[in-house]
This record gives C-alpha cells, sequence and structure tokens, in this order.
C-alpha cells in the first residue's frame, strides 16, 4: 500500500507498523476462544485473522462468548465475523497501543473519521473511560506545561511518553466532536476569541493543540480543525493558529 508521510514523527498514514499484525507463530499460540483463560483471541474477521484483545473490543467479547457457549464452535476452532469491520485493524492496534495512533495511521479524511467513530461505537469500545469534555481539556493544558518544563530540561524520552499521551487526548477530543458529544454554537469565522472560548467549550483545547508546533504532528492538527469547523463553524482564530504553526515547522525542517 503506498503511504504518505505526515507532521513531524515520521508516520505514515493507512498502514500499521511492520511488526503488526502478528506472526504465524504467534497466531498458532492463540487458537479457539477460551475467553476465561486469556484476552487474546484469533478471531476470523471479514475473512482475515487477526489476533484480538477481545476485553477492549466488548462486542467482539459478546461475540465470543456467545458462540462459545451455544456450542457453535468445536474446540479450538477461531470464531467468526463474516462481514468485514472497517478500519479494524487499525482500532485493533490502537486500542492496545494507544488511540493517539489513530491519527497517525488513519487518512486526514473527515468522512473516514465519521465512519471510525461510528464503527467504535458498533464495538462498544470505550474510548472517553468515563471521562468528559473538561477532563480531556484539563489533560491537554497539563500535557502543554509539561512539555515547556521537560523540552528546557532536554528530557527526550518524557517527552516522547508525553507526546503519546497527549495524541491520545487529542483523538478524546476529536471522537468527542465528531460523535457530537460536545456541545457548542455554530458561528461565523469573524467571531470574538473570547466569544467563542465562551460559547464552544472545545475551543480552547483545539487552539492549544493547533499552536504547539512539536507535540502534535499536522496531520492530527489538519483532520481536527477540520472536525471543529464541521461542527462549530469556520473560525479564523483556529485557521490563524494552524497556518502560523505549519509555518513554523516548515522553518524548522529547513534549518
Amino acid at each position: 500500500m503506498e503511504t504518505t508521510v505526515i507532521g513531524q514523527t515520521g508516520h505514515t498514514t493507512g498502514s500499521i507498523p511492520p511488526a503488526y499484525p502478528p506472526s504465524n507463530d504467534a497466531i498458532k499460540n492463540h487458537t479457539g476462544c477460551n475467553t476465561a483463560q486469556t484476552p487474546i483471541v484469533q478471531i476470523l474477521i471479514g475473512g482475515k485473522t487477526y489476533l484480538v484483545n477481545i476485553k477492549k473490543i466488548p462486542y467482539l467479547l459478546s461475540m465470543c462468548q456467545f458462540q462459545q457457549r451455544s456450542g457453535l464452535l468445536c474446540p479450538n476452532q477461531m470464531p467468526v465475523h463474516a462481514r468485514e469491520i472497517p478500519f479494524f485493524e487499525t482500532i485493533n492496534f490502537a486500542v492496545s497501543h494507544g488511540l493517539g495512533h489513530f491519527l497517525r495511521y488513519m487518512p486526514t479524511d473527515l468522512a473516514q473519521y465519521r465512519q471510525l467513530c461510528w464503527t467504535l461505537d458498533y464495538l462498544v469500545v470505550d474510548v472517553l473511560e468515563g471521562r468528559e469534555l473538561h477532563n480531556v481539556v484539563q489533560k491537554i493544558e497539563q500535557g502543554v506545561s509539561n512539555w515547556i518544563l521537560l523540552a528546557k530540561g532536554g528530557e527526550h524520552d518524557k517527552v516522547t511518553v508525553l507526546a503519546g499521551h497527549m495524541g491520545d487526548a487529542a483523538f478524546r477530543l476529536l471522537y468527542m466532536i465528531v460523535s457530537g458529544k460536545v456541545e457548542g454554537r455554530h458561528m461565523s469565522g469573524d467571531r470574538d476569541w473570547d466569544e467563542e472560548a465562551r460559547e464552544n467549550p472545545a475551543f480552547r483545547a483545539t487552539r492549544l493543540i493547533m499552536i504547539n508546533v512539536r507535540l502534535w504532528d499536522q496531520g492530527a492538527k489538519r483532520i481536527l480543525l477540520r472536525a471543529y469547523q464541521d461542527r462549530f463553524g469556520m473560525s479564523n482564530e483556529l485557521q490563524m493558529c494552524y497556518d502560523f504553526c505549519v509555518k513554523q515547522w516548515t522553518t524548522l525542517l529547513g534549518a
């Protein structure tokens, strides 16, 4: 599959890291559907075999348990989901390795993100884990503050870990906007900065992501800006922040 490099991290859209899916030897060690012994189960989905942590995907956990208890499966037989599940390879990876991977490996296409969010809900994936918008906003604000301190101290390993957590937070914000879980007023592009912050609770966190050059790559910023403006209307402030950040990153690349 041809891929396109996005942002400063060097990750690609549309492809999972080379170590994934697992090897055939790994698959052989997880045959059958004994959910009482291990959450890692081999499942045939749309004609393709996956190793799935079914505790992370409750719909598939229920499906496996039903097929097992109803006698539909012979010993060591794989559970089967006949239809393909959209973006399942990416979903299967991200639910175990961090939701921020969606922003790295999904194309920056809003229609596909809508389908992704619908699919996550269909699979009963607990994206928010009890968080509300103010929790996500607080996480992003704390992350930006911590990043400044860590960057000044030269603690690059901790910056990398922090960036992973911030990717998760950014995806949760995007998920809430795309899924309609954020209330706000649709406004015109020439709105006042303070007014927009008052009317749209997602504005402040979105702006922090737009203006930070290093914590989030350009692909993540691009899809978040598209989702925000689709939901709440054109925002001149966010567009200017995004454009400025793109110029800053271009300057850094040329340095």
